[in-house]
């Protein structure tokens, strides 16, 4: 005779699987929202240390110590909003996980009660099909409380991904894709493609040779400079987070590094280097910057860049990077402060 621990153990799996929302080690949710509020404490720690001090101070030492102050207080209001905005997240999730789990629970009661109710008969093939039955209603009613809270949980990735910044990430090996005119890079139609951004490193400005002979032309002397620097770094490997010259490098890590050896100072990530002067695509000159909400590339004005892949390598421009948002061309040496 099959008995109900039988028939009612995919109703256990999926109760097993579901858990209970709640972790021994410490409420995440309650982490998080004391981090946010030590980082919302810190910049305005950082604010009133300005408040105090800068008065009383003058002169280039004094201006830089208060960008550095404003930035670390912005920092810190921006993480303390990002922190509590995640908990919300966090905590909505873990509502809905427990909200499952004790539907669950019921139908999983639902179902002992309906057994022992039908005990007497059970040994009997009748009984065992009533059994059979039961079973399978419940699993049914316990698959959808589980399709629910999948649905639940996949809106709650989205909206956890849409506030935690992607990582700096490689370009697709061999990958080159769409041009600026969205011809394909490698294929009929990419010498045009070619000429459109090469309209861009026309006119005057600072000569740049390029490793095959070809010359091209750079907005500023900064600019000029980067880009020598960048192509310097040909063949380093890619390391996520690299920041070492001739050692390992990742894409903004190569950026940061180019334009700070032409003395102008970018932010870390690829997307904070959004800065400067934005750029039609189709104007780009030689060390203006490519930016994606994860990616970032030095064009060269002659319708290729060079970026962090695996190695430091010089590509065809391109647009489009593993499907991120594509921010635009951006000109840190335009004169705007980065």
């Amino acid at each position: 005779m099959i008995g109900a621990e039988v028939v009612g153990a995919p109703i256990v799996e999926l109760i097993e699987a579901v858990g209970t929302g709640l972790r021994a080690d410490g409420d995440p949710v309650a982490l998080l929202c004391a981090a946010a509020t030590g980082a919302g404490a810190a910049g305005r720690l950082a604010d009133l240390a300005a408040t105090e001090v800068l008065p009383h101070w003058s002169g280039p030492d004094a201006l830089a110590a208060a960008d550095t102050v404003c930035r670390a207080a912005d920092a810190g209001e921006h993480l303390a909003r990002q922190g509590g905005q995640i908990a919300a997240v966090a905590d909505t999730a873990a509502t809905d996980v427990i909200g499952a789990a004790t539907r669950l629970a019921g139908i999983w009661q639902s179902f002992l009660g309906a057994c022992a109710a039908q005990a007497p008969m059970a040994a009997g093939p009748l009984g065992q099909l009533t059994l059979l039955a039961t079973a399978l209603e419940h699993l049914d009613q316990a698959l959808t409380v589980v399709a629910d809270l999948c649905g639940r949980m996949a809106e709650h990735t989205a909206e956890m991904s849409a506030l935690i910044p992607q990582p700096d990430l490689p370009p697709v090996p061999g990958a080159a894709g769409p041009t600026v005119d969205g011809v394909g890079s490698g294929g009929p139609g990419a010498g045009d493609a070619a000429a459109v951004m090469a309209g861009g490193a026309g006119g005057t400005g600072t000569e740049v040779v390029l490793p095959d002979g070809t010359a091209v032309q750079a907005p500023t002397p900064e600019a000029a400079a980067a880009v020598r620097a960048a192509l310097t770094q040909q063949g380093v490997p890619y390391s996520w987070g690299g920041t070492s010259p001739g050692q390992g490098l990742d894409c903004s890590g190569l950026t940061q590094w180019a334009y700070g050896q032409a003395g102008i100072d970018l932010p870390r990530t690829a997307i904070e280097q959004s800065v400067g002067a934005a750029v039609d695509p189709g104007q780009a000159s030689a060390g203006d910057l490519v930016v994606w909400d994860g990616h970032v590339a030095m064009a060269l004005g002659d319708g290729r860049m060079i970026e962090a892949g695996d190695p430091v390598q010089i590509s065809p421009m391109r647009t489009d990077n593993i499907g991120m948002n594509f921010h635009g061309v951006y000109r840190p040496s335009a004169g705007v402060a980065v």
